[in-house]
């Protein structure tokens, strides 16, 4: 009997993914890029073929791959705010990967893969203290980040009173205050932010086995089409296109 083993992994400030790719159509998101090739394939920027890269932020790219890693970190993480110094105001900076401990054993978050990975950028930094850490200096900011992180841990909250508004009346801010100073702390504005959240609970639902428009509500996205043009517009890739990436058949 077929069965389908999930390859996307969630974490707070990051999403893992390893499998088989479809070509995507050329996407930027304000999200860091990791991609690593296990076999051929290429990152097209701005006419330029590139290898295993960390991708800045809002980088437009089309990836073609048929086998690899994609990993997605918020620029706002422990691990994403290190990679950005790393970049040194870079779009891009390529390395060469060593295909030991690329597969993965099982269906757990893979740590050594990732950490594997992130070593070929800097092997002096310590990054499993800083997996799955996405702090802030400012306690209200960090209680906020507290209460999304809960759907990593359990059932997935639909997002009923997520409007900046209840959200600034909670930490007893005006909407005004409370949009600024999410923006300075983690580096993006609230909105696209809590897009990206939704996204991974809906992500989490679907690699669950919830159909898309089930997955849509409930991860507080208007309907299925909504999760869908933001799906394409981080992936490069429909959903229905994606099954590849999400599941592997054994």
């Amino acid at each position: 009997m077929m069965s389908a083993a999930p390859r996307v992994w969630v974490i707070p400030g990051m999403l893992v993914s390893y499998g088989e790719m479809v070509d995507t159509a050329q996407h930027a998101h304000a999200l860091l890029q990791l991609t690593v090739f296990e076999d051929s394939g290429s990152l097209l920027i701005d006419g330029q073929l590139l290898s295993s890269s960390l991708l800045a932020s809002n980088v437009a790219h089309r990836l073609q791959m048929k086998k690899g890693w994609v990993i997605l970190v918020e620029p706002q993480s422990e691990v994403g705010r290190c990679l950005q110094q790393l970049l040194v105001d870079n779009q891009y900076q390529e390395f060469a990967f060593s295909h030991e401990l690329l597969l993965p054993s099982e269906n757990h978050f893979p740590l050594p893969q990732v950490i594997a990975i992130l070593q070929q950028l800097s092997a002096t930094v310590d990054w499993q203290q800083m997996l799955g850490e996405v702090t802030s200096n400012d306690p209200r900011i960090e209680r906020l980040l507290t209460q999304l992180n809960q759907c990593f841990a359990s059932e997935c909250l639909k997002p009923d009173n997520w409007r900046a508004e209840q959200i600034a009346e909670q930490l007893a801010l005006s909407e005004s205050r409370f949009l600024h100073l999410f923006k300075q702390q983690m580096g993006i504005a609230w909105r696209p932010y809590l897009l990206w959240r939704r996204l991974i609970c809906a992500v989490k639902l679907i690699r669950e086995g919830e159909s898309a428009t089930e997955a849509a509500h409930r991860a507080g996205f208007s309907d299925s089409a909504h999760l869908s043009r933001t799906f394409k517009s981080i992936f490069g890739v429909s959903i229905r296109e994606s099954k590849a990436m999400f599941f592997k058949q054994d």
